[in-house]
């Protein structure tokens, strides 16, 4: 590089700045690409188990590719230290630094609620049968985050949260009623255990707006108490719609989620996952025993017979 050039590349570089806010969304138009792509594909596989696991398979990897490196994205399921366990979970986006399993047996993983920070639940096709399934799927990990082993209800000032998501390939359901009816599924659920996000492949995302029915650009928008609302494809005068905005919306809230809700979190403590229990069985038979003597013998009664027919 001459002198000339030199002065020119560096008037140019201290006095403008070039932007190009196709970037990112192009990008993400090509994912979005691939995944319509593997839906065409994994059609002919006929198991839904393996159907399944295929598209789960497909998703996890872009987590990956965006999550910083001390977080990771794999399979399995949640538990607390009360050893209540979730339903089984597609996705579950875990703090690496702390997530140890505490058990695994073959390809089945269980992790502790205090080290996951957000589960994306993965749909073939978002019929209304698996949209009942995947909001129960959330109400069962998202509860072991909060109260305790008597109660689901969320502690006074607690400011911790888990993002579930729910990913879908497909819906028999347009995107209007699939609004609809997260709103209508949702009415008895308390705030805390509902779902936060939910993006159809092709239609747009859906989560909950503020009481005015609006969305703020914010990563926390997921929480909000308003009625779901839908984020379909967006553009501008210039630029053309595309999904790829909704889809950005959808990844990016999950990934500023975790990197901040990682410092609220309590570490997990290992031995109080084994020790916890035994004594909140303890306690309960000790109560047991006092209230209910005649119900206290029996079982032991039982449990004897149960060991001698054992011996023999």
């Amino acid at each position: 590089m001459n002198r000339q050039e030199f002065s020119k590349q560096l008037s140019e570089q201290l006095q403008s700045n070039t932007v190009d806010i196709s970037f990112i969304p192009l990008w993400f138009d090509s994912v979005l690409e691939q995944l319509s792509s593997l839906l065409k594909q994994q059609a002919n596989i006929r198991h839904p188990r393996h159907l399944g696991d295929a598209r789960e398979f497909s998703l996890i990897p872009i987590f990956n590719q965006l999550l910083p490196s001390s977080f990771c994205a794999k399979k399995g399921y949640a538990v607390n230290v009360h050893t209540t366990a979730s339903l089984e979970q597609d996705c579950l986006i875990l703090d690496s630094n702390t997530a140890g399993a505490l058990v695994v047996a073959g390809h089945v993983s269980y992790y502790p609620i205090e080290s996951i920070l957000a589960s994306v639940q993965v749909k073939s096709r978002l019929t209304l049968s698996e949209f009942r399934k995947a909001i129960i799927n959330a109400v069962s990990i998202k509860k072991l985050l909060y109260g305790d082993a008597y109660s689901n209800t969320r502690v006074k000032d607690q400011n911790q949260e888990l993002c579930y998501a729910i990913f879908a390939y497909d819906a028999s359901l347009s995107f209007r009623h699939i609004i609809d009816i997260a709103n209508e599924l949702v009415i008895d659920i308390p705030l805390h255990l509902r779902p936060n996000l939910i993006y159809i492949l092709g239609r747009g995302l859906v989560l909950p707006g503020t009481n005015t029915g609006e969305l703020d650009i914010r990563y926390d928008q997921m929480f909000s108490s308003g009625k779901y609302t839908g984020l379909p494809y967006l553009g501008t005068d210039f630029i053309k719609d595309s999904e790829a905005y909704a889809f950005l919306w959808f990844i990016t809230s999950i990934v500023d989620h975790c990197i901040r809700e990682r410092n609220k979190r309590v570490l997990p403590s290992y031995l109080s996952y084994v020790v916890r229990p035994l004594c909140f069985q303890k306690s309960f038979e000790e109560q047991l025993k006092k209230e209910k003597p005649d119900q206290f013998k029996a079982i032991i009664r039982k449990r004897s017979n149960i060991k001698d027919n054992k011996r023999t």
